[in-house]
Order: structure tokens, then C-alpha cells, then sequence
């Protein structure tokens, strides 16, 4: 495909990324279940060296990222934990991984992930120290969260482009996850329309880094995803099985189904980013879920 913008010659193998999310920046606006997600990214592009390059694998990149993410029920003004409808949890890790991409248009993704959850993670007093500052009352019912608890859990993932043209694409993603917090499968597919890279080149992957100096590429398109997850597993919602008890559990639905819709740009070196998130219910005797994603990454 060929790219409507050209930039120069830069070169661009590594990447430093924020992420936000945010059940506030919905256009149903809430304050439940997800609540808020702090991510900071690094990403780097590696010599592939000629034992992967006789495996077939075109590009590798390292991932590593630092993450900080708080989850509450539906009504946080009870102290009584039998009218919340999830428990109180967070969760503060830290997550290495590596990027394969194949011919073909497909890569495979593997990330472990190793931290806590519980109070040592912070998302009570975060919490806290953030309605003070903007003048909301206190959340109540954190003394009843998921207790301290490791946090160890694997991510594989293989993404192929199906249709590959210029302007529309069609991706497939399935994912398995093995660990303390989380055990599931995944499967999704996002189609986008815009100016399109393939995706060893594209921000959809982190492609848009390269080992020497490259002409930059524009690359803005819109996405629309769904999928669906069969839960087996969710420590954050059912309660951790490391460690004591948790005061206050749920059950899990084992079905959830996602929907997404998102506009991204890669431009220069900047990457950047919009989604909007929908989940079904993902507790028993809960309801859906919604929320929103900024993203900013600079290339360097």
C-alpha cells in the first residue's frame, strides 16, 4: 500500500507511550467497574538476526510497560459491600513482551506480567487522594477490596491481516491468558478504513518503528472491533487464590462479549489515539460497561 504523506528520512527504534483510561470519557458517562487505567509504555524494534530471519520472522519488538489500574462497583456511596455489585480492587504491575512478525501480514505477541493486587497497590489511597482534589465525596466500601495478592500471568496472542488494501483491512485477534488474575480465551477482529499501512509497518502493531532511517509514513484510519471471551477465571471479580480470603467476592459471568470503535493517527513521529469500549456484563447481578481510551506515543 502505498502511504499518502512522506516526511522525510527518520529513523525511529523506539517508542515511549502513554495510555489513560477512563470510564469518564464515555459518552454514557459513569463512574464503575473499570474505573481508571494508567499505562506507560516503552517499545523498541531488535535485530532479528539471521536464527529468526531463517524462522521467518521479519521484525521483533521488545515491549515493556508499567501499569496502574482501578476497579469499583457500580455505586461506591454504601458502606454496607452487600450493595456492591463488584468488589473493590486494583492492580500495579509491570509487563515485558515480544513482538514476532511473519510473512503474510500476521505477528504473535507474548507478554508476562508480574506485580499485585490488593492495598500494596495503591488504588484505595489513588483513589482517594483524587476525589479530594476534585471536591467529590469519598468512595466508600475500599476497607472490603481484594486482598494482597501476586500477581503472575502469561498473554499470547496471533493477529493476522486478511484483506489488505489501501484504504480497508480486516484483522483477526486471538488471545489466551493463563495466570493469577486472569484465565481466558479471546476472540476477536477489527476492520479499519482510512490510509492503511500493512501491519509490520502500521501503529496498530507498534510496526511503525524500523532498525535505520526509513521514509515516515502517515498513516490515520478508523477502527471498528468486536469480540468475544469466555471467562474462566477472573480474580479481581471472584477473588484471589493466593493469599487470605477476600472480604467481599462476586461471580463471573463466563461469556462477555466487547465492541470497540477508535480513530488513530501516526504522523512524524507521533503516534496517537482514541477508542471508545463497550463490554457486556462481566458480574453477576451487574450491568454493561463502558469506557474510553487516549493514547500519545512519541518515535525516536
Amino acid at each position: 500500500m502505498t502511504p499518502f504523506r512522506l516526511h522525510g528520512q527518520h529513523s525511529a527504534t523506539n517508542e515511549i507511550a502513554a495510555r489513560v483510561d477512563n470510564d469518564r470519557f464515555g459518552f454514557n458517562a459513569t463512574d464503575r467497574y473499570y474505573s481508571n487505567g494508567i499505562t506507560l509504555k516503552w517499545n523498541r524494534t531488535m535485530a532479528t538476526g539471521e536464527l529468526l530471519k531463517n524462522k521467518g520472522v521479519e521484525k521483533a519488538l521488545l515491549i515493556l510497560s508499567l501499569q496502574h489500574k482501578i476497579y469499583t462497583p457500580s455505586e461506591i456511596t454504601f458502606y454496607d459491600k452487600q450493595r456492591h455489585d463488584r468488589p473493590y480492587a486494583s492492580t500495579l504491575t509491570v509487563t515485558g513482551g515480544l513482538r514476532l512478525f511473519v510473512p503474510d501480514n500476521q505477528y504473535l505477541q507474548a507478554d508476562l506480567t508480574i506485580g499485585a493486587s490488593g492495598p500494596m497497590a495503591l488504588g484505595q489511597k489513588l483513589q482517594e487522594w483524587w476525589h479530594r482534589q476534585i471536591d467529590v465525596f469519598k468512595p466508600r466500601g475500599w476497607e472490603n477490596q481484594i486482598v494482597n495478592s501476586p500477581v503472575i500471568n502469561l498473554h499470547l496472542q496471533f493477529s493476522r491481516q486478511w484483506l489488505d488494501t489501501k484504504f480497508l483491512d480486516l484483522i483477526s485477534n486471538s488471545a489466551l491468558n493463563l495466570g493469577t488474575i486472569l484465565t481466558n480465551i479471546k476472540q476477536g477482529g477489527v476492520v479499519r478504513i482510512g490510509n492503511l499501512l500493512p501491519l509490520n509497518l502500521s501503529i496498530y502493531s507498534g510496526g511503525n518503528l524500523e532498525n535505520g532511517p526509513v521514509a515516515t509514513k502517515t498513516e490515520i484510519y478508523l477502527q471498528i472491533g468486536g469480540a468475544i471471551e469466555y471467562v474462566h477465571y477472573n480474580g479481581l471479580i471472584e477473588g484471589n487464590w493466593i493469599g487470605s480470603e477476600s472480604p467481599h467476592t462476586r461471580e463471573t459471568i463466563r461469556w462477555v462479549y466487547h465492541g470497540e470503535y477508535g480513530i488513530y493517527l501516526s504522523a512524524w513521529k507521533i503516534n496517537a489515539g482514541f477508542s471508545y469500549h463497550a463490554l457486556s456484563r462481566e458480574v453477576r447481578d451487574g450491568t454493561k460497561h463502558q469506557y474510553a481510551s487516549l493514547k500519545l506515543g512519541f518515535r525516536f
